[in-house]
């Protein structure tokens, strides 16, 4: 059953396009920017210890929405022209309707769509979860653009999945209302639709799984004559599972090098904080493996230490903390936590989210948390950090 029911794109101030859940009544992407925000919070802190992984990496992208962490892990890979590494990439998302849209999404918004964006803005208020508080419409200069080969990687990918009518009648729908076209790269759609249609003669002539893989590896074949080119669609195995993470990890026994871990905060979404996932996810990783999240509190860092990780901080490139890396290797932390942030661990704030065998709902796992820090001696976290201050 998918979470989103409606298509609620919104215009991030990278001029990247953004989602709303209307169910979590929260957003997918920071309107800081979605481009940004994966850049620097996920794929620049994983790139570094790429040489530290074997020739086949493995990547997790846990709630992978429409695909950020993704497309810029693979348009950054794509940049280095002699990786001799392949990539095999599991993406985990609920919603099969966000997997479907992923590769038809704008990567930016040119300037005339973004006039009609306004309009459109302004409309619909209501739907956007009040957008302007939200986003402001003042746009954040970015020069970092996706190469429009990731999202046709993308879409191989996805048919080589799903098959060759793999978009849902809700996906349909929503790729062609009036109100979503800003938000869609009509090149995408119309390269689609024209490898499909230089195929579809082999529907009569072969089985399904035969025409997939001619789609997938026909076009490679015919389309790309350079042998490095070849490679970059090649050393790309992209495969993608509509399920709840939880259960995704207690199903399948693969290690990971890099785990994206980009889902909702603890508040709307806890199921994926708990002290029991962090464990299940050490049972995931390999030895050298990391996990980065953008989420930065207190009850997400007792959990991963609780789970036997070694924890530090993402630094961005202006000296800012933006984020949480999680590994094995105590060496892969190269910015530990403060004393302030390892103390903080220890008060009511530091209190995690529980999850027992891996099956309660949030709201369940909430009113639990609720209960442990009513019923604690722990010092508050207010009073922690006053003594700090001191």
């Amino acid at each position: 059953m998918n979470i989103m029911y409606e298509f609620f794109p919104y215009m991030t101030n990278d001029d990247s396009v953004g989602l709303y859940n209307p169910e979590f009544n929260d957003i997918y992407h920071s309107a800081f920017g979605a481009v940004i925000e994966a850049y620097e919070k996920f794929v620049c802190p994983s790139l570094k210890y790429i040489d530290n992984f074997n020739k086949n990496v493995r990547v997790l992208d846990i709630c992978y929405g429409i695909g950020y962490n993704t497309k810029v892990f693979l348009n950054e890979l794509l940049k280095n022209k002699e990786t001799d590494k392949n990539f095999y990439i599991d993406c985990v998302d609920t919603d099969k309707v966000l997997f479907e849209l992923s590769p038809f999404i704008k990567n930016k918004i040119d300037f005339i769509n973004k006039l009609r964006y306004k309009k459109l803005l302004y409309k619909n208020i209501n739907n956007y979860y009040e957008a302007k508080k939200i986003v402001s419409l003042k746009q954040k200069n970015l020069n970092y653009k996706i190469n429009t080969k990731v999202n046709k990687i993308i879409l191989l990918n996805l048919i080589k999945n799903f098959g060759v009518e793999f978009l849902s009648e809700e996906s349909k729908k929503n790729l062609v209302k009036k109100e979503n076209l800003p938000f869609f790269d009509k090149d995408i759609l119309i390269f689609m639709k024209n490898l499909l249609k230089s195929e579809v003669y082999l529907l009569k002539k072969e089985n399904k799984s035969t025409f997939v893989h001619n789609i997938y590896y026909g076009y490679i074949s015919k389309r790309i004559k350079n042998t490095k080119k070849r490679l970059y669609f090649e050393n790309f195995d992209i495969n993608f599972y509509p399920t709840d993470i939880r259960q995704y990890l207690l199903n399948h026994s693969t290690s990971y090098d890099i785990i994206f871990l980009d889902g909702f905060t603890p508040a709307k979404c806890p199921c994926i904080w708990s002290v029991e996932f962090f464990k299940e996810l050490f049972n995931h990783i390999n030895s050298k493996g990391i996990i980065v999240t953008y989420n930065m509190s207190a009850p997400v860092r007792f959990a991963m230490k609780e789970a036997g990780f070694y924890i530090g901080n993402i630094i961005s490139n202006d000296n800012k903390n933006i984020g949480t890396i999680a590994s094995k290797t105590k060496d892969n932390i190269f910015y530990p936590l403060s004393i302030e942030q390892e103390g903080l661990l220890n008060t009511k704030a530091g209190i995690p989210y529980r999850d027992e065998n891996l099956i309660l709902e949030n709201d369940k796992i909430l009113l639990n948390r609720i209960h442990e820090v009513e019923d604690s001696n722990l010092i508050s976290s207010s009073k922690y950090l006053k003594g700090c201050s001191k």
